[in-house]
């Protein structure tokens, strides 16, 4: 997902930052921008590959969302908005591909998961282009 947001991403306020499974790590990347867009992996119930965004109260409810080793993502943007303060992004939005497994890590992709990819990296782009500096 990385290579294809790079590929895409060819804007001066977008920043593409590849942080893993990085769970509260996450909050090292985050002051000092405006929007931060998260591509992670989620498990709703949604077929797997399909793309979701979730913005706000949205994220609050995904408490599948992110790894399972470590804090979920909504745990981590809560914790963000107390440790940072000002510094926290205001707008956090979340591109999620539907997986059928987030704690399990592997190297390749499912083909559904694979092909969603470019839709994914389609839709933070579009994203990217609406606001100001952003971090992805």
């Amino acid at each position: 997902m990385t290579r294809e947001l790079e590929r895409r991403l060819v804007l001066e306020n977008a920043d593409v930052i590849d942080i893993g499974t990085a769970g509260l790590s996450i909050l090292d990347h985050v002051p000092g921008y405006d929007r931060l867009i998260l591509v992670d992996a989620i498990v709703s119930g949604a077929e797997p590959g399909t793309v979701l965004e979730l913005t706000g109260a949205d994220i609050a409810r995904a408490f599948h969302l992110g790894p399972g080793h470590d804090a979920d993502l909504p745990t981590v943007l809560t914790f963000g908005e107390r440790l940072l303060g000002e510094l926290m992004p205001r707008d956090v939005v979340v591109i999620a591909i539907e997986v059928v497994d987030v704690v399990s890590i592997s190297s390749e992709l499912t083909p559904k998961v694979s092909d969603a990819v470019k839709g994914a990296a389609a839709l933070v782009e579009a994203r990217c282009k609406e606001g100001p500096a952003n971090a992805v």
